[in-house]
């Protein structure tokens, strides 16, 4: 869901859920134009206006004590895309932009692993950003703290995009066909509100 209406529902979702949240010593949306947001389902917008911007994305998920695989958010596919997952048995978070094949290319694919992260149940604030020109880089933040950036090894994402388009999920895990993670598994606790999307802007620190 995009456009006005989707951006008041998801502020309004947004206030909910911190409600929940202690206020974090740093808040990486502050300043940031909602452009959209996103149900919990498959995602069938291509974004094709926004693939070769730089990118932000928020959500409010639990991060589940028992340790389990699945996925938060992807877009794209075995060409260009992104995902965020839990990884490893649940035991790795993952963001990764950029090349979308396995193995993936180094020169153009940011890949951060978190292995230290909150598993206790409780609901979490993620936000994390995509930078598209060289070099690469995507970084997380959980709870406003920076859990962690990575790069690629010198050049922009996978043809100069952050994803190829085509179809994605937030929580649900359809549509995920980026090669070398798990596909079509849901997130494996719950998630509150919507997912957010700021296009063209990256966190400021």
């Amino acid at each position: 869901m995009l456009g006005q209406l989707g951006i008041g529902m998801g502020q309004q979702a947004r206030h909910k859920a911190l409600s929940a949240i202690p206020l974090p010593p740093f808040d990486p949306e502050a300043g940031l134009s909602l452009t959209g947001v996103f149900d919990v389902g498959g995602i069938t917008d291509p974004l094709t206006a926004y693939l070769t911007s730089d990118m932000v994305f928020a959500a409010d998920a639990v991060l589940p004590s028992t340790p389990a695989n699945g996925v938060l958010f992807e877009h794209g596919g075995g060409e260009t895309g992104h995902i965020v997952l839990l990884r490893d048995g649940g035991h790795t978070l993952r963001v990764r932009a950029g090349d979308g094949a396995s193995p993936y290319d180094t020169n153009s694919t940011a890949v951060l692993d978190v292995t230290n992260f909150p598993q206790d149940d409780q609901l979490h604030n993620l936000v994390w950003d995509i930078r598209v020109s060289g070099p690469g880089r995507v970084r997380l933040w959980i709870d406003g703290i920076l859990a962690g950036e990575a790069f690629t090894t010198g050049g922009s994402l996978e043809n100069g995009q952050w994803s190829g388009g085509g179809t994605g999920n937030f929580a649900t895990g359809a549509n995920s066909n980026i090669y070398g993670e798990i596909w079509v598994v849901p997130w494996p606790a719950a998630v509150s509100g919507q997912l957010r999307m700021y296009a063209g802007q990256l966190v400021a620190v």
